[in-house]
Parts: C-alpha cells; structure tokens; sequence
C-alpha cells in the first residue's frame, strides 16, 4: 500500500509540473501575442509620423517652390522689360511700338535677309518658329516680341500685334523651283515626319519625275508655294488653277508694308533697310545659297512649261509683286499696305 501511494504521489506531482509548464507556456505566448501586437501597433504609429513628415516637407518645398517661381517671373520680367526699353529706345522712329514680322517663304533668300535682321536688330527680342510652332501658339503670346521670323503662313498674323510692319520677298516661281529642288537634293539638316517624304523623293527622283510626282509634301514646294503662303497653307496644296486664291494671295500681299524681289535682293535689301531708317551693312551675305543646280536657262522648254503650268497662281502673283517692288522704288519711306 505504501508503494501505491509513493507512486501516486509522483503521478500528482508530474502533472502538476506539466500543468505549471503548459501555464507558462500559455503566458508566454501570450506574452509573445501581446508583444507583436505593441510592435505593430509602433510600426503603424511610425509609419503615420513619416507619412505627416513627408506631407509637411512636400509642403514646405512647395512653398520654396512657389517662392522661386515667383522670384525667377520676376526676374525675367524685369529682364524683359529692360530689354523691350532698350529694344524701343534704340529702334528706328518707323519700328517704335510695331513688330517687324518676316514671312520667310521659302527659297526666296530669306535665310539670308533674317540673318541681316537678327545682326541689326539684336537689341530687339526675337522670335522664331516652324509652321507648326505658329499654328500651335496663342495670340497674344507674340506679343512682346519685337521681331517675328520664319515660315508662317499670312493666316498667322492674326496672332500678331496690330501694330506691325509686314515683310516678304518672293522669286520667280521657275527659279525658286529649281532651287528647292536641288537644295533637297543636296539635303544635310534633320529628317523628320514634316520633311521626310519630299526629301527621299527629289534625291530619288529626276527633275521631270518630282514635277510629276503627287505626294502632298512634293506638291507643297513644287505647285503654287507662294501663293500657298500668302492665302492658304502651303502645307495643303489646292487647285493649281484657282481663281480665289490668287485674288486672296493678291490681296493678302497688298497688306504687306514691304515686298522685296529675290532676283533683286541687294536693291531690295536696301530699300527695306532705309524704309526702316536702319543702318544697311557694306556688305551683304547671301546665305543658305544651293549648290551644284541647273539654272532656269538651262532646263528643256518642256520643263520650263511644266513647271509654269503647276505654277499658274505663282507666275500671277511673282508679277504683282514687281508691280508692288517698282512703286516702293518710285515711292520710298510710303507704306505702301492697304
């Protein structure tokens, strides 16, 4: 009996330590449980300072931000302003408060006559752009430019100011073909989507073949481009024969204050310059002149008239404007736009 109750006794005595094991390992689970849940609940905490941290440095970088934007407006009109100040007080007594604006056709020596503006006026802000460029921006965001230069379209002057002086040149239409033909020819500058189709075709193409070729970008150089520019877009070749877009580029050409001759262009040159009152350089550069081409004298008849018929609106309007160039040289210093 004795050893039965010994032995009963160890039994008690065993599960009481398994029941006091289990209880601690209950409290330090729990314990554990607990832990984790402190830690997380820091994490989360942590988490929300950095968050209200990084909004409150985001903040004060947006006020620096601000702050600087402002500053640098600021400067920049206050550089503007100095710049339009001595823009006004050295320009001529006939710029004063107008924007001389160049419509650059192309292939008229108009490279050559804005880099004669750019070094005379080079007090005068400037600005200058692609065709796109003028179809894209504001009116009125032209507006404290001085000088305006590059291949706008006469449609474009809308969103000049209304105080301004108007210039173009334009050139013998056979003459001006030829030459942006073999200036595309001889291509070295950018090939992007605006120019891309026209230039693989005249370096692919004979003379005679991009006459006849209908890709709109070949057309636009090769069929009525002046004419294009001075009333429609010369980006959208139209009808070769019509009747409203000559008497629109007439029109539109009459509104100019100045129109010069490439085929005269140092005559031109300097009765635009004294109708300006501005100094004429000794000596005039002809710029961006295309090489290795073929005069108008030495070209087939048979091309001559191809070339004349797919520039029947240009021939008319090349013949108004030495009509318009031969009463500014009877007529100096008159603005001759109406």
């Amino acid at each position: 009996m004795r050893a039965l109750a010994i032995t009963i006794n160890r039994l008690l005595a065993f599960f009481n330590i398994a029941i006091s094991r289990k209880s601690t390992l209950d409290y330090f689970k729990k314990t554990a449980a607990e832990s984790d849940s402190r830690h997380a609940a820091i994490i989360a905490e942590h988490a929300t300072y950095v968050s209200q941290f990084a909004s409150m440095t985001a903040e004060r970088d947006g006020y620096r931000s601000a702050y600087e934007e402002i500053s640098t407006r600021l400067a920049y009109s206050e550089r503007d302003a100095t710049l339009h100040l001595n823009a006004y007080r050295q320009a001529p007594p006939r710029l004063r408060a107008r924007q001389l604006c160049f419509m650059h056709i192309g292939k008229t020596a108009g490279t050559s006559l804005q880099h004669l503006l750019r070094e005379t006026l080079e007090a005068t802000p400037v600005y200058t752009g692609s065709p796109e460029d003028f179809d894209t921006i504001e009116a009125g965001k032209l507006d404290h430019y001085g000088l305006i230069l590059g291949h706008f379209c006469y449609r474009h002057t809308a969103k000049f100011r209304k105080e301004r002086y108007l210039v173009t040149f334009l050139r013998d239409p056979v003459n001006r073909v030829l030459s942006n033909y073999y200036f595309l020819r001889g291509w070295k500058g950018e090939i992007y989507k605006g120019n891309k189709e026209m230039l693989e075709a005249a370096q692919r193409l004979s003379l005679e073949n991009f006459l006849k070729c209908d890709l709109p970008q070949v057309r636009s150089v090769t069929t009525n481009h002046q004419t294009l520019f001075l009333a429609a877009d010369f980006r959208t070749p139209g009808d070769p024969n019509d009747v409203h877009l000559r008497e629109n580029a007439i029109y539109n050409l009459r509104q100019f204050d100045f129109v010069g001759i490439t085929e005269a262009y140092e005559e031109s040159a300097a009765l635009l310059f004294a109708d300006l009152g501005l100094p004429l350089p000794s000596k005039l550069e002809v710029l961006n002149v295309t090489e290795d081409r073929i005069s108008a004298n030495q070209i087939p008849p048979e091309t001559r008239r191809m070339i004349e018929k797919l520039n029947v609106l240009d021939c008319a309007i090349y013949a108004e404007a030495r009509k318009i160039f031969e009463q500014q040289k009877m007529h100096p210093n008159n603005n001759l736009a109406i």
